[in-house]
């Protein structure tokens, strides 16, 4: 009982914090607090800082994605343990990410644009799709690597690559921080929800 209200507790957060987010995207009232914020982060402009950041937002293009998805489903251990839940996360994530997209209709930044996108702006596909791959990722790593060192450092790697990920969609002037914060929220509990349904369905098959 104990281990499902805190699995409650950790789904809601997110999804009350995407609603608080929502509404101050939705009447403008975030929008002078996230120029400020991208402000600050284009101090970091430089040639080098173009090319790294670009290599990390290619981290969650659509080729890196298959490819992941592709190796953990070859082989049947990675398969039952990450694979179909990693699977499962990227279509949700990505089809849910489309749904809301339409739903908000926020339009781009107008800023200075290292890259080019389309679409609209909240929230982020990268940030809701990386998080949410990431994420299964490290759940993974978590439950199934025994060195302790190894795991935690694993662990601060992916979440580093997650955050990174995020950084860069502002950092290319695709995005407002709002646009990623809120990405990254619903792409952790999207992985979350996954995980326990998944866990869920282990312990009754034992």
């Amino acid at each position: 009982m104990k281990l499902k209200l805190k699995n409650i507790i950790i789904i809601l957060i997110p999804i009350l914090l995407f609603i608080v987010i929502s509404i101050f995207v939705q009447t403008g009232l975030s929008l002078k607090y996230e120029l400020k914020i991208y402000n600050y982060i284009i101090l970091l402009n430089s040639k080098q800082f173009d090319i790294f950041f670009k290599i990390i937002t290619n981290l969650v293009s659509p080729i890196c994605i298959v490819v992941i998805c592709l190796l953990t489903m070859i082989f049947e251990s990675t398969r039952k343990k990450i694979g179909i839940h990693l699977l499962c996360c990227v279509v949700i994530s990505s089809m849910f990410n489309l749904l809301l997209k339409l739903i908000f209709s926020r339009q781009r930044p107008d800023l200075l644009s290292i890259v080019h996108e389309t679409g609209y702006s909240f929230p982020s596909a990268h940030a809701m799709v990386g998080f949410s791959m990431y994420t299964v990722i490290t759940l993974f790593v978590l439950k199934n690597i025994k060195n302790l060192f190894l795991k935690n450092m694993l662990s601060i790697l992916l979440l580093l690559i997650a955050i990174l990920i995020c950084i860069s969609r502002v950092y290319l002037g695709v995005h407002y921080f709002c646009d990623i914060f809120a990405g990254a929220l619903l792409g952790f509990d999207i992985s979350y929800i996954v995980w326990c349904v998944t866990k869920r369905k282990e312990l009754l098959n034992e």
